[in-house]
């Protein structure tokens, strides 16, 4: 059978997308002690975040010139995120914060910076973040205040996908409240990736180091597919027949570096009658000497109507 391949090669580089964060933000005089040496303001938003009756406030600053990064070279703790309340006096403290919640401004691929902000309630508050290429995705993050524990804890996290390539937008939508998906979790200790389920939850581990070995032969031997990151991906997976579509989608992760892909591949209309297709998921990097070799990959998979899933899962078709 005809394998009909559609390489979608995309390389998100800087973008200016249009949101709150390139607006001045308008400080108070009694949050402005708050703004930290080598910080800019970037969200501010204000309501009673205690129950007391007395506005508080939700801040979110940015470090000029974060140092640590992460594996994708991407800027770590790059946003900090501060609850205000207001204590003796009506003076304002700094009651929470959270290092990580906040998306780093290089974090949304081609969609630019993915926070969108947060949004404010009397005893709660939501971050926003949206972002993607081919694929579209958002991600929101709901904490409410607990007065027993006196303290915000989460309540929702909901994350929404679709891929731009859907005339009709089919909207994949992940919810998690407690305690189904989790018990009390504090303000202070949340980390949005121990809550990710597209790397914790829906790919299976490959083992990549038996390929490495192969790729440092062929670079020794002097073999050019080394060189070019589609080639290794397509000599990885290797089972170009009996499909009937494969598509490829290929991003840098961090706009300043060329030297880190991640590359999605998924296969479509198997000749089984259970599994109708799988999906990879790829870590490259780039050595010193050009050649391209695997850091992680993936593999889930979805069955044919009837036969269990429509979704990328772990779960086996029948």
């Amino acid at each position: 059978m005809k394998t009909k391949i559609i390489l979608l090669l995309i390389l998100c580089f800087s973008v200016i997308s249009a949101n709150a964060q390139t607006e001045a933000v308008k400080i108070p005089a009694e949050v402005k002690p708050f703004v930290e040496q080598h910080t800019k303001p970037i969200t501010l938003g204000s309501a009673d975040l205690n129950g007391d009756g007395l506005k508080d406030y939700v801040l979110v600053l940015e470090r000029e010139n974060p140092t640590e990064k992460d594996e994708y070279d991407y800027p770590k703790n790059q946003r900090p995120l501060l609850i205000l309340v207001r204590g003796t006096g009506n003076k304002l403290t700094e009651a929470k914060r959270n290092e990580t919640i906040v998306m780093c401004s290089a974090c949304g691929g081609m969609m630019g910076d993915p926070f969108t902000g947060v949004t404010v309630g009397k005893n709660t508050f939501t971050v926003n973040h949206s972002g993607g290429s081919a694929w579209r995705w958002s991600a929101d993050y709901k904490f409410s205040y607990s007065r027993i524990d006196k303290t915000w804890q989460l309540v929702r996290i909901e994350k929404t996908s679709f891929h731009a390539a859907d005339q009709n937008k089919t909207l994949k939508r992940h919810i998690m409240t407690p305690p189904k998906d989790f018990g009390k979790v504090d303000i202070a200790d949340f980390d949005p990736s121990d809550y990710d389920e597209t790397e914790k939850g829906t790919f299976e581990k490959v083992d990549v180091g038996g390929f490495n070995l192969e790729i440092e032969k062929a670079a020794i031997a002097g073999e050019a597919w080394v060189k070019m990151p589609t080639q290794v991906v397509a000599r990885m997976i290797r089972n170009f027949s009996e499909i009937r579509s494969r598509t490829i989608e290929m991003f840098a992760p961090n706009s300043e570096t060329t030297d880190s892909l991640i590359v999605i591949v998924i296969d479509d209309g198997f000749l089984d009658d259970s599994v109708r297709g799988d999906k990879h998921k790829f870590e490259l990097r780039m050595n010193e000497q050009g050649v391209w070799k695997f850091v992680s990959a993936g593999k889930s998979w979805r069955c044919w109507e009837g036969r269990g899933h429509q979704d990328f899962s772990l779960v086996k078709c029948l």
